[in-house]
């Protein structure tokens, strides 16, 4: 009998505020994970102080390499990252999980990765490594992925994968045609999310 894969999930915790929780959530749910065994592993919670921030982020870190050096050894690390700081935050994660010689994904959340990319070549120099070295880099859009090859040429392997969505979770009664159509805009209102395009 083969054993159930073990992925390690990681990301903000799942309660936590903001898109790439939602993420989390909606896939530890779906029905395309109920053959694996997911573990997420919360990397920061919400808080706006920064000195609680820091301390966060240094116990978590912590606490990933002690469980790493216990022996725990997921067939997959699967890694939800953005840009800035939590781009950071998960590079160092990246190279721990790295450093066990198991496959580890980076999923990116970042819509504003090309300002990230082009502040810096630090910041260029670090994308590059953690894409290049990563054993798939999922994206959220066929333009995303487009973007990044331009910078990477065939170095970073590519998935997009659109964000999901529960199906089964609406229950919508159909409309006559003659009623004015009700639309519902979920997300941030500005051009980035497609507010006036909607429109």
């Amino acid at each position: 009998m083969t054993a159930t894969p073990l992925i390690a999930m990681l990301g903000p915790d799942l309660d936590a505020m903001g898109g790439i929780s939602s993420v989390a959530r909606t896939w530890l749910g779906a029905e395309a994970m109920k053959d694996l065994e997911v573990q997420h592993f919360g990397t920061m919670r919400d808080t706006r102080n920064m000195a609680e921030k820091a301390a966060m982020v240094v116990r978590r870190q912590a606490r990933f390499v002690s469980r790493l050096a216990s022996g725990w050894r997921p067939d997959l690390f699967h890694i939800h990252a953005s840009y800035y700081s939590s781009f950071y935050r998960k590079m160092a994660y990246f190279k721990q999980a790295s450093a066990t010689g198991r496959p580890v994904i980076i999923h990116l959340h970042a819509p504003d990765l090309p300002s990230f990319y082009e502040a810096s070549a630090i910041h260029r120099s670090a994308i590059h490594h953690v894409l290049k070295k990563a054993a798939r880099v999922v994206v959220l859009s066929e333009d995303m992925g487009v973007m990044i090859r331009n910078w990477m040429g065939e170095d970073a392997k590519i998935q997009v994968l659109y964000n999901p969505v529960l199906l089964d979770r609406f229950h919508c009664t159909p409309r006559p045609v003659r009623e004015n159509p009700v639309m519902l805009f979920m997300g941030a209102i500005g051009e980035r999310k497609g507010t006036w395009d909607l429109l």
